[in-house]
């Protein structure tokens, strides 16, 4: 607010456009932001007989009483665009009165925008303060889709609030590259997404231009899928040669669909052994989980030499036993050494 005695006053020159005596008056200025191109209509309400201009962004509306309101209808562009508000009243016995008017005393009866609230702006892509965010950053499953999140900061933190950052992320090991695809969101933030089908340990970088972001790079670890009976392999004793009155030993490696070695174990599989001759028949075998991704199979002693057929099957997670590729696997049992009479 300004001091104003009379229009003798040189700081209230601008204020003696109207005719009259007058003893105090009070300008204001500031920056007016709208969020859209339009028409708007300002209100100015007092509750005296004072009278207000208005001037917005070039645009002067004359002086014009300001009880119960005065109005200016303007067209504001949504950028920042100036703001003065100037307000005199002429009435009163003593025209050399000196007072300020603070600006508690204006009453603000609408709020358009953000008129009077500053909008702080982020600046430039800063790398060392931009970040990622999710669990894929460190931990996958082949087969599985995986995304995560790259925040993009200025150099004071503030997060950006458009897109068309130059940023980047790449997912190598000795072995593989995992692809990548970047979808930006358009409000300074960016998702990641990548489907890894080889199993290990990689290395996942993230950069805004040329320069790693906070934590980057990232130790990604893969993980094998669910076991796959497509591609899980059997291996059995002597290849598949028994003799009479011992137990027919197998083992299972586990292997998920993009081949990779399972470790761990926790799958249901089913084993039986029958006849060729009588294949209704068939023997329940016995499998150990090792725990590591392989499976102990044993079937129990045949003292009939001949032809068996060994069925092995991995149970998926609908619950339907699906056997191996290459099953039923043939087992030939032949007579063992003759017992001493």
């Amino acid at each position: 607010s300004i001091t104003c005695q009379n229009s003798e006053s040189s700081d209230c020159s601008s204020l003696s456009d109207m005719a009259g005596p007058y003893h105090i008056g009070a300008k204001w200025s500031g920056k007016l932001k709208v969020d859209i191109d339009e028409n708007y209509e300002i209100r100015v309400e007092c509750n005296d007989g004072g009278h207000v201009s208005i001037t917005i962004d070039g645009v002067y509306e004359p002086w014009q009483t300001c009880w119960p309101y005065a109005i200016a209808s303007v067209s504001v562009a949504a950028e920042q665009v100036d703001f003065v508000l100037q307000y005199k009243n002429y009435e009163g016995n003593d025209p050399f009165v000196t007072a300020v008017i603070p600006s508690s005393n204006l009453l603000y009866k609408e709020t358009i925008g953000d008129t009077f609230f500053p909008i702080i702006y982020p600046g430039s892509a800063y790398a060392p303060l931009s970040n990622a965010i999710g669990d894929s950053l460190h931990h996958a499953v082949s087969g599985v889709e995986q995304e995560f999140l790259i925040e993009t900061r200025d150099i004071h933190g503030n997060l950006l609030l458009n897109g068309g950052v130059g940023v980047k992320s790449h997912i190598v090991s000795n072995n593989a590259t995992i692809e990548t695809r970047l979808e930006d969101n358009g409000n300074g933030t960016y998702a990641v997404h990548y489907n890894a089908s080889v199993s290990g340990e990689y290395d996942l970088s993230v950069e805004v231009g040329d320069l790693h972001t906070k934590g980057s790079p990232f130790v990604l670890t893969v993980r094998p899928g669910r076991s796959d009976s497509e591609t899980s392999i059997l291996t059995m004793d002597k290849d598949g040669l028994g003799v009479t009155g011992a137990p027919l030993r197998s083992r299972l490696q586990t292997r998920d669909f993009y081949r990779n070695v399972r470790y761990q174990g926790g799958d249901k599989v089913i084993a039986y052994l029958s006849a060729v001759e009588t294949p209704s028949e068939k023997y329940l075998c016995q499998v150990d989980d090792n725990d590591t991704g392989t499976y102990l199979i044993e079937c129990p002693s045949q003292w009939e030499k001949g032809l068996y057929l060994l069925d092995v099957s991995i149970e998926s997670s609908a619950g339907i036993a699906e056997p191996l590729k290459s099953g039923p696997f043939n087992v030939t049992v032949v007579a063992g050494p003759a017992a001493a009479s």
